[in-house]
């Protein structure tokens, strides 16, 4: 688990070739929780998690499995 401070394309795609799993903390902003899931993370913390209600619908649907994604 990291800081979302620390990661980077880099490091996600390094651990992400060695079969490894990122997951990132504690991200509270919702420009900054947008810019860590387009790297690629599998998992994102957060002290807000309202923010994930701010994440475009189409974010969604890629990772709720079918018949589990309810947007508004």
């Amino acid at each position: 688990m990291l800081n979302h401070r620390v990661v980077s394309q880099e490091v996600v795609e390094v651990i992400h070739e060695h079969q490894g799993r990122v997951f990132v903390w504690t991200v509270d902003d919702a420009a900054r929780l947008q810019q860590v899931y387009a790297l690629g993370v599998d998992g994102i913390a957060s002290n807000t998690p309202e923010l994930f209600q701010q994440l475009p619908s189409q974010i969604w649907e890629s990772v709720a499995p079918e018949g589990e994604c309810e947007t508004k």
